[in-house]
């Protein structure tokens, strides 16, 4: 869909990003074990989970532009759908209109040179008639 693409390639970059910070959460909780098992000073190990705690929260804001920006596109995806759907049908209605158009234009034309209780030219028919054959007439140069 054309229409949603920038909302697809926002979408596409917060997931890039929450994946980014979701390896640096693992290497910071990896390197907090390690440190924890080296049994470091409490104060690097305070700085580890604060920065693991920091990691949680971007991690967590990030999930929630996801999904708000997931709802965003399936949102305008379900307009453009619609708007999509009551196109076809409008273009139905459209074509249905002038087919009765020019049925109506084919019917007008016929009362405007027949008459309608016995079929017969009336009398722009006869005169339109009339016009036509002379026409010919002229162009076979043949007199009339």
């Amino acid at each position: 869909m054309q229409f949603g693409k920038g909302e697809a390639f926002r979408e596409t970059t917060l997931v890039s990003k929450k994946k980014s910070l979701n390896g640096q959460r693992t290497a910071k909780v990896s390197e907090l074990g390690i440190k924890i098992r080296q049994n470091v000073d409490s104060e690097a190990i305070g700085k580890l989970q604060g920065e693991v705690i920091d990691l949680d929260q971007q991690i967590a804001e990030l999930t929630a532009s996801i999904a708000a920006a997931k709802e965003y596109r399936m949102g305008l995806e379900q307009i453009v759908s619609t708007a999509n759907a009551e196109k076809v049908v409008a273009s139905k209605e459209l074509d249905a209109m002038n087919t009765e158009l020019k049925r109506l234009e084919q019917r007008m034309q016929a009362l405007s040179t027949r008459d309608e209780l016995t079929g017969l030219y009336n009398r722009r028919g006869f005169a339109d008639l009339a016009d036509h054959r002379l026409r010919v007439a002229a162009r076979q140069g043949s007199g009339a």
